[in-house]
């Protein structure tokens, strides 16, 4: 694990959480740090005053299997996704503030109502190979310059769900396959969150397929991976917002439509009274009446600019 993490080039860390945020946050005791410390854990500062990147924390709190926050979130993910499958939820209500909107001062919030449908589908043949073949890459939290780096990818076969879309998406066009890479929202209650993903087009519809997220959510929060195997489709928790079609000069997504965040993030506050940024919230239920939608303030009207994601 600290292999991988050294890989990180030193100067796109930064070290600003000191050993109690690393406790709180993520959960890694402070013995536990100072041995990881002595092994190679970058970090900056003096012994006592030693403060850690938190990319690197979030990483081995993910794979070492410690109470972060991160995995909380996760074990939301993975219930989304049971809840879908058992039609015992068929709809989100998302809350969201129009683009623009000053957070202290909009009220109400608008709220972006989400018909959920879960259809059982499974990728075959070549599609499934290509998904199957992602059991060799790791779920790893990047910084932005090496997040969409499809050489690092590639050397070290760690990557978020950003950078494995768009890895994925030219495998797919590699090998002759219809596919694109799509930007969303991911559905959980009580809180979603924005999402990347590849969708392939199979017997005329585009389906959605995630195999990193699905095998970080098997071995993180233990979702049965027989139920859902990484060529089973996720796509009734996810909520397409836009399809990717070109890159900035980093190789950032530039999401179109958007004029700044295409929503404002609620604050959640933790048991230490600090205030943590958080995705959108959001409650699962029954969907509105037809006719009865409200526009969706998530999109920019038509030629508004763009920006890098």
């Amino acid at each position: 694990m600290l292999g991988l993490i050294t890989a990180i080039p030193a100067s796109v860390r930064r070290f600003d959480t000191d050993a109690d945020t690393a406790a709180r946050h993520y959960g890694t005791p402070p013995a536990m740090l100072d041995d990881l410390t002595r092994r190679g854990l970058p970090c900056a500062g003096a012994e006592g005053a030693r403060r850690y990147d938190p990319f690197d924390l979030s990483n081995l709190a993910l794979h070492l299997g410690l109470p972060s926050i991160q995995r909380l979130a996760m074990r939301t993910w993975a219930r989304a996704l049971q809840l879908a499958a058992s039609h015992r939820i068929d709809a989100a209500t998302v809350k969201v503030l129009p683009i623009g909107a000053d957070s202290a001062t909009a009220d109400p919030l608008e709220v972006l109502h989400v018909p959920i449908a879960e259809h059982a589908r499974y990728a075959e043949g070549p599609v499934k190979a290509l998904l199957d073949a992602w059991a060799g890459y790791r779920f790893f939290m990047l910084p932005e310059a090496c997040r969409w780096d499809v050489g690092f990818i590639e050397q070290h076969r760690v990557c978020e769900c950003g950078g494995a879309s768009k890895r994925m998406l030219q495998q797919a066009h590699e090998q002759g396959l219809d596919a694109r890479q799509c930007f969303g929202l991911l559905l959980a209650a009580p809180f979603s969150t924005g999402h990347y993903w590849t969708e392939f087009r199979i017997d005329g519809e585009w389906v959605a397929f995630d195999p990193l997220l699905l095998d970080m959510l098997h071995a993180a929060c233990r979702l049965d991976p027989a139920a859902w195997p990484a060529h089973r489709s996720n796509g009734a928790v996810l909520h397409r917002l836009c399809v990717i079609d070109r890159y900035d000069a980093h190789g950032a997504p530039v999401l179109d439509r958007y004029v700044d965040e295409p929503y404002v993030s609620q604050p959640l506050v933790i048991m230490d009274g600090q205030a943590l940024a958080v995705s959108l919230p959001t409650a699962f239920g029954t969907p509105r009446p037809a006719g009865d939608e409200a526009p969706s303030p998530l999109h920019a009207p038509a030629g508004a600019p763009s920006i890098g994601a």
